[in-house]
């Protein structure tokens, strides 16, 4: 009895060990990862190849940057298997302020974005789906306050309703 109760408990943990790194792969794979930081190369250095990101002749993989003729940063960029896919991140010029934070799944645009003022306030925020506004959008002007809602339909992107806020 002790024994087959061993088995069991071994059997257990097993199944939840693997279910939990099923979902850390799924996770993963669904266009949620960040920015390489360590990683990050010079955009410059990537060639394109039938529509595709390479680098060293291998399919893009990872992050790479953008800077301006005086070497300041203007766009952060994630590829994966070639196509732009994870976190984009854009400055203002001449500036390390962000403009705008979003992701691309598969090369279009799909997920929360933020676009700043210069001040660092929001501008606007809501979501993409498959490269279409999607749902709830906030618009805020330069203090913060909000001043505009819009209310997108998450099938299509048309518009359903906006509101002007006092």
């Amino acid at each position: 009895m002790i024994i087959s109760n061993l088995n069991f408990k071994k059997d257990f943990t097993f199944r939840y060990i693997f279910l939990f790194i099923l979902v850390l792969f799924v996770f993963q794979s669904c266009g949620v990862e960040d920015f390489d930081e360590k990683n990050v190369l010079n955009c410059s250095d990537i060639m394109f190849e039938s529509g595709k990101a390479t680098i060293n002749g291998k399919l893009m993989n990872g992050s790479c940057f953008i800077t301006d003729a005086n070497n300041s940063l203007v766009e952060l960029r994630s590829y994966k298997a070639g196509v732009k896919s994870g976190r984009q991140r854009g400055y203002y010029v001449g500036s390390d302020k962000v403009q705008y934070e979003g992701f691309i799944k598969k090369g279009e645009i799909h997920g929360p974005y933020k676009r700043y003022y210069i001040n660092g306030n929001i501008e606007s925020e809501g979501q993409f789906n498959k490269g279409f506004y999607s749902g709830k959008w906030n618009f805020f002007d330069e203090n913060g306050d909000i001043i505009l809602r819009k209310l997108y339909s998450k099938k299509n992107g048309k518009l359903i309703d906006s509101i002007w806020v006092n």
